[in-house]
């Protein structure tokens, strides 16, 4: 399986030098990687519900492949700065925060202390993959000497009131979690305000604008719903949610990666 992916990589990398600087063929190109992310991932939230399955894993880390490859692709097609290398570090962060909290069917006994290891150090990468985007977006800011403190406190104390008006409204008990889950809502939604920063700072340059508001706003929509499945399984582990949950999370991965090709 991660010989093939490396394959793929080392092909795809190829590939793309093929057709640079020819916007309708990149254009072609990105068409091709968001419907393969789109089969993926589909594939995926079908195959992992309602158990966890190696099949699944095998889509899931597919789909994670896709939209590193994206990035990459989008690297290829953009400006090489510091800004494009550090979206491709996050990126490479989320694929292995999917990798260790995907490993469920290879363990037998479900309460494994090695299994719960995994979990959190996959959550630990999706953790620092929002931090490496809060500081790819705020250097961005100080090279332009526009960081807004009034709107960046503005939209994380919106999003965090609204969190814990929702916690309380549907009565979720995060109980020993609490913390650990208060110190990662703070960090994603520091990455959703500082990007509404960023973006509006891109004035007149639209494109950039929607992907940076709304790639944050479907991690934080993905996040939420994974807080719900987790703590309230008997009301909301269902495919609905799973759907919410998944196509905002990967849509998320493929914008922030295209992000590149605008900034």
């Amino acid at each position: 399986m991660h010989n093939r992916i490396i394959v793929t990589i080392i092909f795809t990398t190829y590939f793309f030098k093929i057709f640079k600087r020819d916007w309708g063929k990149i254009m072609f190109v990105y068409i091709l990687l968001f419907i393969a992310e789109v089969i993926f991932a589909s594939l995926f939230i079908k195959e992992g519900y309602p158990e966890a399955t190696k099949k699944g894993f095998s889509f899931k880390m597919c789909a994670a492949t896709v939209f590193v490859l994206n990035g990459i692709y989008a690297y290829h097609q953009g400006v090489k700065g510091a800004y494009a290398v550090s979206i491709i570090i996050a990126l490479i962060f989320g694929f292995f925060g999917d990798l260790f909290l995907a490993l469920n069917p290879f363990f037998k006994n479900k309460d494994s202390k090695l299994l719960t290891f995994f979990v959190l150090l996959g959550g630990a990468f999706f953790l620092l993959e929002h931090v490496t985007y809060i500081v790819t977006f705020a250097k961005e800011l100080e090279e332009e000497n526009a960081f807004n403190a009034i709107i960046f406190v503005g939209v994380l104390l919106a999003v965090l009131i609204i969190g814990i008006v929702l916690t309380v409204f549907l009565k979720l008990k995060l109980g020993k979690f609490t913390f650990p889950i208060i110190i990662y809502a703070l960090a994603i939604s520091s990455m959703l305000a500082i990007s509404v920063c960023l973006a509006i700072n891109a004035s007149g340059n639209i494109k950039l604008q929607a992907i940076l508001i709304s790639a944050p706003i479907l991690f934080v929509v993905s996040d939420s719903t994974l807080v719900l499945k987790i703590f309230d399984k008997k009301r909301f582990d269902n495919m609905p949610v799973r759907i919410i949950n998944l196509a905002t999370y990967f849509l998320a991965q493929m914008l922030f990666g295209l992000s590149m090709l605008y900034i």
